[in-house]
């Protein structure tokens, strides 16, 4: 109860901050929407999101997960304020000056989704796990690597489920049936 209230709070401050540096944009206060993105950034995350646009995204994404507690919260508040800096960097210096900060937050979104994915296999619940998995794979474009690892990885986690108790899948809401269903869904994919 005390963690969900923690989360809840941290959801409702991340939201007046965001409505807040949203105002500050659309007011042409960019400045001072630049102030409010880098005391958030430090606020929940540690450090000032600007600062780190210019590393690498692997250096980017260690710093975050530094921050991550298992909820995939600092994931989300990392996107959320790099997709705030981007626009600031656009109603700034123009079309694409925000072009890094979208793809490291596209990339703090697509780890979210990974923490998911392994908080809900750690945890039992199966059907949510499986549900994250597929909104990714229908999102991805087949051509590309990071699609085929992304299938690669939910063949995987059929098979880690393949070695469980019938009973344990049923109570994490995909029995075995399923599960065998889903594993040649993927391998067709994969086939592809």
């Amino acid at each position: 109860m005390f963690q969900r209230d923690y989360i809840l709070r941290n959801v409702e401050q991340l939201s007046s901050v965001l409505a807040k540096i949203l105002k500050s944009g659309a007011a042409g206060e960019l400045e001072e929407a630049e102030v409010q993105i880098a005391t958030a950034g430090r606020l929940f995350l540690g450090f000032d999101v600007g600062l780190i646009l210019n590393l690498s995204e692997e250096s980017a994404l260690a710093l975050v997960r530094q921050r991550d507690d298992g909820d995939a919260g600092a994931y989300v508040v990392a996107a959320e304020l790099f997709r705030e800096q981007g626009d600031l960097l656009e109603l700034k210096a123009g079309a694409n000056a925000g072009h890094d900060s979208y793809v490291k937050s596209l990339n703090m979104y697509e780890r979210m989704l990974s923490s998911l994915l392994r908080y809900f296999e750690t945890t039992g619940e199966y059907a949510r796990a499986e549900d994250v998995l597929f909104r990714r794979i229908g999102d991805g474009d087949p051509d590309l690597v990071e699609h085929a690892d992304l299938v690669e990885r939910g063949i995987g986690f059929y098979l880690r489920l393949l070695l469980k108790p019938d009973q344990e899948l049923v109570e994490g809401g995909l029995p075995r049936d399923e599960v065998e269903e889903g594993l040649e869904t993927l391998r067709g994919m994969r086939a592809r």
